[in-house]
């Protein structure tokens, strides 16, 4: 695809037309960056839609101001309808209005300062689609960094026929701060084509929005992968002191909480197992279970074959391919995370087949 790029002209008029001369002219005195792969709205789509995960996404090109100031950081964990998984995120809201440009088109239109910074699971044209725990474990999908506008990332989230709620709590930084969170997110955010495998435990949304954070606050711990302790970390290092309202309040989503007839099979099984799920030891036998998984390469059909075969007490594994030691091995860190947590085997398989405490 050639590359379609404003001209220094172009972006000041455009600008001059949003803000008049002398805003402009002041705005810009500093000179501007351009950051390509910005996302902002599905093609042929309309905000909360329905939409299939292969619909594309709109990609940008974003100008911006070099005098562009962050006015606020806030954390957003959005809590999935269909199963007891988490996603995190960080959004910034910024002082002047960005400039886009189409990659594809060299159309030019102008968005609010208001972003969203994410490691995001990408889907593969021939790759597993289906998300669970087991894919996220499995090296089923990449990692791909994304910077998009936090409309677009609303109507993803929102709609009513995917609902999640978003909460939002704001980051207790200094504008230092806030300024180099932004730059880490700029620098890290527009690698769309990442070559890195996304993992639940060890490379997912939630370790990449703590990473970014530790850049500002070393304290943080950046290896948190379980959306039941992520919050209270950041509340006990002072990080994290105002909840603010959600996401689906602010942007007036059709749903505005979880607590509906269909979804409520899966709010009974988050109160049984947010408990256990909060708890330090269901952290370290999941790690110690996902270990063993990544260590001796288990696919998902395979690990399929040993949880159904767990569930159902005849085992088919003529796809296993790994040895019996390996098998064994597998078997016995399950065991273990039944007995160190006190789960019954039906609650770790209805967690392992709805819980995703990944990004989409």
């Amino acid at each position: 695809m050639t590359e379609i790029r404003a001209t220094s002209a172009v972006v000041r008029a455009a600008y001059q037309k949003k803000l008049g001369q002398a805003a402009a002219d002041q705005l810009l005195a500093g000179g501007y960056r351009v950051y390509g792969n910005f996302v902002d709205g599905l093609k042929g789509k309309n905000a909360f839609e329905p939409f299939q995960p292969t619909d594309p996404s709109e990609l940008w090109q974003l100008y911006l101001p070099m005098k562009t100031q962050v006015t606020d950081t806030i954390f957003q964990l959005e809590w999935f309808r269909t199963s007891i998984g988490g996603h995190a995120q960080i959004r910034f809201k910024l002082s002047n209005p960005l400039l886009l440009v189409s990659q594809e088109t060299g159309e030019l239109k102008f968005i609010e300062g208001d972003v969203v910074y994410a490691l995001m699971a990408l889907r593969t044209e021939t790759g597993n689609q289906s998300w669970n725990a087991v894919t996220g474990l499995t090296g089923s999908f990449a990692a791909s960094y994304m910077l998009a506008t936090t409309s677009h990332m609303a109507g993803r989230q929102l709609r009513s026929d995917d609902s999640s709620v978003v909460e939002q709590y704001r980051l207790n930084f200094t504008e230092a701060q806030k300024r180099n969170l932004f730059a880490y997110a700029l620098q890290v955010g527009p690698r769309v084509g990442e070559r890195d495998i996304y993992n639940l435990i060890y490379n997912s949304c939630i370790n990449a929005a703590l990473r970014a954070i530790r850049t500002i606050d070393s304290r943080v711990d950046a290896w948190e992968f379980n959306p039941y302790r992520v919050l209270p970390q950041l509340q006990s290092l002072g990080l994290v002191n105002e909840t603010m309202p959600t996401l689906n309040d602010e942007f007036l989503s059709p749903v505005r909480t979880l607590a509906e007839p269909a979804n409520e099979a899966t709010l009974q099984m988050v109160e049984k197992l947010r408990g256990v799920m909060a708890t330090k030891t269901f952290e370290e036998s999941i790690r110690t279970l996902a270990a063993t998984v990544i260590e001796d390469r288990w696919t998902t059909a395979e690990l399929n074959a040993v949880l159904n075969g767990l569930k159902t007490g005849t085992p088919d594994l003529t796809v296993v391919t790994k040895t019996a030691s390996s098998v064994q091995r597998l078997k016995s860190e399950l065991a273990n995370v039944l007995k160190r947590n006190q789960i019954e085997l039906p609650e770790l398989m209805a967690y392992l087949t709805q819980a995703s405490l990944t990004s989409r």
